[in-house]
């Protein structure tokens, strides 16, 4: 669960960067 959680957020921030860059 833990490392789920961690790949949710890494995943959420890499879609973050991606919205702000575009």
């Amino acid at each position: 669960m833990r490392h789920y959680m961690c790949r949710l957020l890494l995943q959420f921030r890499i879609c973050s960067e991606k919205v702000l860059s575009a």
